[in-house]
């Protein structure tokens, strides 16, 4: 039995097609390339900060580039992305999730 994830497939296409684009956001262009490469980045950034395979990575962001790479960089390293609704308050969150180690939020 082949066993395959997201994380694998997206990186194959990179691979073929690292110039083609993988995500457009109004008049932002991101190339697979770019893609592959930043959320490989942020998923070395996650192990740095401790986490480990299976380990959920919530991510606080809104419909952006740096959501998929965040949900991609988590794939790559095994961890487990989570999506949090951007409009919740940040109390809101705490009281959701008291476990978390670390998330990914815009600036």
């Amino acid at each position: 039995m082949v066993t395959w994830n997201f994380a694998a497939v997206w990186d194959a296409v990179a691979a073929e097609v690292p110039d083609r684009d993988a995500v457009v956001c109004g008049d932002r262009r991101v190339t697979w390339g770019e893609l592959s490469e930043r959320a490989h980045r942020f998923g070395a950034w996650l192990l740095e900060q401790g986490l480990h395979a299976g380990d959920k990575v919530a991510i606080d962001l809104p419909n952006v580039p740096e959501y998929l790479e965040a949900f991609y960089g988590a794939l790559v390293v095994g961890c487990v992305p989570v999506n949090v609704n951007y409009r919740y308050t940040a109390d809101a969150v705490r009281r959701r999730d008291s476990t978390r180690r670390q998330r990914a939020t815009s600036p």
